[in-house]
């Protein structure tokens, strides 16, 4: 059976639930399809892959990223991806390759590699009403925020 496998960077503690909590208040200004929770964690997609092996091996390793504020994805049927932007350092993208080789070298799904945490899919003609409202929240800017390696895996 081919699974879906994305290894990510998850955030634990007090920052997952204030980034749970932000996603739930754009949800309010906007219904969103897509809400963090307990059952869809808060994480950066480090990279996506299809695989036949359900057995995936990762190292568990700690990394800190530093937020760069409200940023919006993508623009597919009048929607986007309202995401925090995660600043794209060397070390980072060092950090990136090494589990990419520590997984298998698979063939990945995504092109360019654009760090962020997404909180939620909304009608793009809302985002400036949700950067009103949560623009200037402290979050959006925390500097070397701790999360940890994990894995997302699905069936196909």
């Amino acid at each position: 059976m081919s699974i879906k496998a994305s290894i990510s960077l998850l955030f634990s503690g007090e920052i997952k639930v204030k980034l749970v909590k932000l996603s739930q208040a754009v949800n309010t200004i906007s219904p969103s399809p897509f809400v963090l929770s307990d059952a869809t964690p808060p994480h950066i997609t480090l990279f996506s892959f299809t695989s036949e092996d359900n057995d995936i091996r990762m190292p568990a390793k700690m990394y800190a990223v530093s937020f760069t504020g409200l940023m919006q994805l993508g623009d597919k049927g009048g929607r986007i991806w309202v995401a925090i932007g995660v600043n794209k350092t060397p070390g980072l993208e060092e950090f990136r390759k090494e589990l990419i080789g520590a997984t298998g070298t698979p063939k990945l799904e995504r092109g360019e590699f654009i760090p962020h945490v997404t909180l939620a899919n909304v009608p793009a003609a809302e985002f400036d009403k949700i950067s009103a409202a949560i623009g200037a929240t402290p979050l959006l800017k925390l500097a070397h925020t701790p999360c940890r390696t994990g894995r997302f895996i699905q069936p196909i």
